[in-house]
């Protein structure tokens, strides 16, 4: 039998490439991760192949939590929303349009003199990546509703940063997230005052559980299943014994990146259910395969072994 050279090999790589589009080829569920990012906050959205990215943390660490949850052929990021340009927040988005091409930034409207805001831009413009701003309308990007809830207006350059911050309500089917940014006490009471509708599966705890954010009554009125909190060690006494305490008795499951590390909720849009099983043999094998195609030219393999 005439075996052409290094055809095991050729066989290899062909079938390493095969099982690896299998095993990440994406399910029709929506996904939410919450990443560890440290003291920051960085959460990915993905359907099929759509992913919606808020916010990217403070450095490139939210590369790692991409690249274990994003396909690793799928270089697109289809929206990313800047909830404030806090470094906390926005830090590590540069470092996310440099490895992803990225078609929509939503940003908040507030004028910002940042040095992270203006690499963003920056890199938006190489892009050639649409920016708008929150309050020019909602969004429905394939069958998830976004409603941009606040800020309802541009920003005045004296409000508060953490006041300007976007909320968003992610909504699939019956399954919903509310992303807060920072938001604190004051701008909870000016939602809670309006008619918008709060009450959402999973609630993005504001400003990494700060005792100036999540009042009783707006626990109340968004009513999650779980809360978010995206934290790292700090200084500020980050999440409050009070915050916790109200999650608690209002029997809301807490999950925080400092002890629970990236969290993954999936859901068919009426179920949802918290996925771990499986998800560090996941990430390992994204990790050897993402190193592997980094260190070598795929195409050119597959064409010189092809050859030979």
């Amino acid at each position: 039998m005439d075996f052409k050279p290094y055809s095991l090999i050729y066989l290899f790589v062909t079938s390493t490439i095969l099982i690896s589009f299998i095993w990440f080829w994406p399910d029709k569920q929506i996904h939410l991760v919450s990443c560890d990012v440290g003291q920051g906050d960085a959460y990915l959205v993905s359907k099929e192949f759509t992913q919606i990215l808020v916010d990217g943390g403070k450095n490139e660490q939210v590369l790692n939590c991409l690249e274990q949850f994003i396909p690793y052929w799928d270089r697109q990021i289809e929206i990313v929303i800047a909830s404030h340009d806090d470094h906390d927040h926005v830090g590590g988005l540069t470092e996310v349009m440099k490895r992803y091409k990225v078609n929509n930034l939503i940003w908040n409207g507030k004028d910002s003199d940042s040095q992270d805001w203006e690499k963003i831009k920056l890199e938006a413009n190489k892009q050639g990546t649409k920016v708008r701003k929150a309050y020019e309308g909602n969004l429905l990007i394939n069958k998830i509703k976004l409603d941009f809830i606040w800020p309802q207006k541009q920003p005045l350059s004296i409000t508060e940063d953490n006041q300007s911050s976007i909320v968003t309500r992610f909504s699939y089917e019956d399954f919903s997230v509310m992303f807060t940014g920072d938001i604190d006490t004051l701008t909870e009471e000016k939602l809670i005052s309006g008619s918008v509708g709060l009450d959402s599966t999973v609630l993005k705890v504001s400003h990494h559980g700060s005792r100036y954010a999540t009042s009783d009554k707006w626990l109340e009125l968004v009513n999650p299943k779980i809360a978010l909190i995206g934290v790292g060690k700090n200084s500020y006494g980050h999440p409050s014994e009070d915050v916790l305490s109200k999650l608690d008795s209002a029997g809301v499951t807490i999950y925080r990146t400092d002890k629970d590390g990236s969290v993954e909720i999936s859901s068919d849009g009426v179920n949802w259910k918290l996925e771990q099983d499986g998800l560090y043999a996941s990430n390992m094998l994204s990790n050897l395969i993402y190193d592997f195609s980094n260190k070598f030219n795929i195409k050119n393999i597959m064409h010189l072994l092809s050859t030979i």
